[in-house]
């Protein structure tokens, strides 16, 4: 049985910058649920800055480039937004 596919993409939190402990929380996820049977394999694809215009403009290209996930289409797509796409409470602009 082949294991399901997580794409995780998204800003420095899903690459783990500043955790220097274990990776950040989604590297956290991974190891843990590696202990599981039907484990599934976990791409985190995080850039530190990037904000949701950069994640939409690049997240088919990550999974198509991939080895195991080429000319696939992955089970699950997470979508993590930061720090980076919050707005700013008085901002007209939201920044």
């Amino acid at each position: 049985m082949k294991p399901k596919q997580l794409l995780v993409i998204g800003d420095s939190g899903v690459y783990g910058w500043g955790d220097r402990e274990a990776g950040g929380w989604c590297e956290r996820l991974r190891r843990n649920w590696m202990q599981l049977q039907a484990a599934p394999v976990v791409y985190p694809l995080g850039i530190r800055g990037d904000g949701l215009e950069r994640v939409a403009a690049r997240w088919r290209s990550e999974w198509q480039c991939r080895g195991e996930l080429r000319r696939q289409t992955p089970e699950g797509v997470l979508l993590a937004v930061g720090l980076n796409d919050t707005a700013r409470v008085g901002r007209p602009d939201g920044r």
